[in-house]
């Protein structure tokens, strides 16, 4: 434990993103700042929110505005809610993460792209080389094996059993359907060198064959090289510029590496929110780091997911996001809001109103490098406060009309669908939370009938979101 805190301190992730700032400035690179979470000009229609750090960039590689510098280095706040379930369960995701990016547009070759990389992981960060795996694009149907990048991988010493072709799903890399990619190279650290969990496993040099899958390997940096722009009817061109250099390394990962940490969540970017909730706890809870069976009563689960959500909720508070509007990717941060508030007063203790009390823990810890998050810091303290205290007073009405429901039914009736979609879009009351609270009253609900009425609002929704 002290070793693990001493590392946290020498290796703070203020540290650790200025240090990778600095190196690429060196390197001839420009620092511009973050991008914007909410997107808010979608040209392919992507996700809803800044989800790798080229998103801003895209009109750049497209040919449509020319870049600042030949070459660019930036922390991008992301917002990822696809796996948003996963969340807490394990520690590969997060709703909210900062990416390390540098770009070169037409300036960088793939030999001096690679040579950056290793250089930052192995001399300026000493991490030794035989704990990292790297995989390069295989060829598929249509293109052609990596092989440039395979060789210059040999050239500065990755030996064959550390360097993996793979197929078009992992190193095949575009933001979607449509719009740019590219072939890529990813470096993977075997996590087994650092986690407490897998001591046993530390003689083994090498598991055969290589599964980039498992726990043991997390995926570090992504290096890939754009080249083409796939287009709405199925064309594929070529990019502005004929090689377009784009990385990306996940900060809270490198911290976990660098930090000697078991997860993300045990780096400084979440142990003073972790440290925070104990204090605020009732029950003196103290966060375990269990995971999977050992986590039985899901505390720690709790801790994380908390944790993670308040930083996206952050986020996007302080660009200004209202989520009582109708638009899509409010709701979204709506229902994490609602997720949020609920699991803190119901497996924390927590008191109703005690997220805001986070908040300033999140801009002290990336204020620095995204200034708009400690400017608007008052102003995301009260909206957080606002809404959490909005969100009791609908939950409250809301079981007060259950009761007021029930008491003109018989006993063994059934709750109407119509009462069950206003309980749940009106009062914000969850499904299992309904069920759970009739059926220990001694009724049921009409679970098919709500259905029918949720599947049509959805269904209006997707006709709004398209036609908008």
């Amino acid at each position: 434990m002290i070793q693990n805190i001493t590392s946290r301190i020498m290796n703070s992730s203020k540290y650790l993103r200025e240090l990778f700032m600095k190196f690429f400035i060196s390197r001839s690179h420009l620092k511009v700042p973050s991008g914007p979470v909410i997107v808010k000009h979608n040209l392919y229609n992507q996700s809803d929110f800044t989800c790798a750090g080229v998103q801003q960039f895209i009109p750049i590689l497209i040919g449509e505005q020319e870049p600042p510098a030949k070459r660019l280095v930036n922390s991008q706040k992301c917002i990822r809610l696809n796996d948003k379930d996963l969340v807490g369960y394990d520690d590969q995701h997060h709703t909210f993460f900062e990416m390390l990016g540098n770009w070169s547009f037409g300036d960088c070759s793939k030999e001096e792209a690679l040579q950056f990389v290793w250089e930052f992981l192995t001399q300026k960060l000493s991490i030794n080389p035989s704990h990292l795996y790297i995989t390069y694009f295989g060829g598929d149907e249509i293109h052609d094996e990596d092989i440039e990048t395979r060789d210059i991988w040999q050239m500065m010493g990755v030996p064959d059993t550390h360097l993996f072709a793979c197929n078009a799903e992992r190193n095949l890399w575009s933001l979607g359907d449509i719009g740019p990619f590219g072939t890529c190279t990813e470096i993977h650290f075997d996590r087994r060198m650092i986690n407490s969990k897998d001591k046993k496993s530390k003689n083994i040099e090498r598991q055969t064959p290589i599964n980039f899958d498992s726990p043991h390997l997390m995926e570090l940096w992504n290096v890939v090289f754009m080249k083409y722009n796939r287009h709405r009817d199925g064309r594929v061109t070529p990019l502005s510029s004929p090689l377009i250099v784009d990385t990306g390394m996940g900060l809270e990962r490198l911290c976990t590496i660098m930090q000697n940490c078991n997860s993300t969540y045990e780096t400084d970017l979440f142990q003073p929110l972790i440290d925070q909730m104990s204090e605020l706890s009732p029950h003196n809870l103290t966060y375990q780091g269990h995971w999977g069976h050992e986590d039985s009563n899901e505390k720690d689960t709790a801790f994380r997911i908390v944790s993670d959500h308040i930083r996206t909720i952050v986020a996007t508070f302080a660009e200004g996001l209202h989520i009582t509007s109708t638009r899509k990717y409010a709701r979204k941060i709506k229902d994490l809001f609602k997720k949020t508030a609920i699991i803190s007063n119901t497996k924390l203790g927590l008191e109703r109103g005690s997220l805001a009390k986070l908040v300033p823990l999140v801009t002290k810890q990336l204020g620095d490098a995204h200034p708009d998050l400690w400017v608007n810091e008052r102003n995301i303290v009260e909206k957080v406060a606002n809404e959490e205290r909005r969100l009791w007073a609908q939950q409250d009405e809301g079981f007060k009309h259950i009761e007021n429901i029930l008491s003109n039914l018989t006993r063994g009736d059934t709750v109407p669908g119509d009462c069950v979609y206003e309980l749940i879009y009106k009062n914000r009351i969850e499904l299992d939370s309904i069920k759970e609270y009739v059926k220990n009253r001694g009724f049921s609900i009409d679970e098919s009938g709500f259905l029918d009425l949720a599947e049509n609002r959805r269904r209006k929704q997707r006709k709004e979101h398209i036609s908008s």
